[in-house]
């Protein structure tokens, strides 16, 4: 399906924006009805430098197969040769690109209950709570992010030739349903409840895979 916009010279994005894509995107988000994201969650960018960093191996997200619709996988220990965003419990962590796989996932409590605590890279965005939800978990999003339909806005959403990423204005610019917003604490305790569901599942099965391992 393609896709017209006319905008005349003087009414282009700073930067001369010439793609379809990016305003018609503009199009939608104002058009569309609910509570923004932005207006309870911020995009984190504030990152500490290498050299301020512990130099050691660290939990870090490296892989996007950490982020599994909701799920955070285990993530792995590595020095850090980038500077990294330091997540708290409660944090969405959302992969840049490829919005269909699903690659988005809730920072839990476990997961950074190590000494050095756990850390990101510029390969995703982090959505923290402010307002209304600043302290709370953002694991009511999860639906919302599973939905069809926002995966086709955020693909949408996608800018640049060589690496298409989801700008951090054009994310808090999504609106999400208003009556999912005020019954977010509900949403937050049936995603945590089945994201623990998974955990204990998984580690079962590593259980398992090692007795199955010590008898060879």
């Amino acid at each position: 399906m393609s896709l017209i916009v006319i905008k005349g010279i003087a009414d282009l994005d700073p930067g001369l924006v010439f793609s379809p894509r990016h305003y018609g995107v503009q199009e939608r988000h104002a058009q569309s009805v609910g509570i923004r994201i932005g207006d309870f969650a911020e995009v984190v960018e504030t990152r500490v430098s290498v050299k301020d960093l512990p130099q050691r191996r660290i939990l870090r997200i490296v892989h996007a197969a950490d982020l599994q619709s909701g799920y955070l996988d285990r993530p792995v220990k590595t020095r850090p040769n980038e500077p990294l965003i330091k997540l708290r419990a409660g944090d969405l962590v959302i992969m840049r690109t490829r919005p269909r796989l699903q690659q988005f996932a809730v920072v839990d409590e476990q997961a950074i209950e190590g000494k050095y605590g756990l850390w990101a890279g510029d390969a995703v965005h982090v959505l923290r709570g402010i307002g209304a939800c600043s302290g709370e978990p953002l694991a009511f999003l999860v639906p919302f992010l599973q939905l069809e339909q926002t995966q086709n806005l955020l693909e949408d959403c996608l800018q640049g030739s060589i690496n298409p990423q989801v700008k951090p204005s054009d994310l808090l610019a999504v609106a999400v349903p208003k009556t999912l917003f005020l019954d977010r604490h509900r949403y937050t305790t049936e995603v945590i409840t089945a994201m623990n569901a998974i955990h204990e599942a998984r580690s079962t099965l590593r259980s398992v895979a090692r007795s199955v391992g010590k008898m060879q």
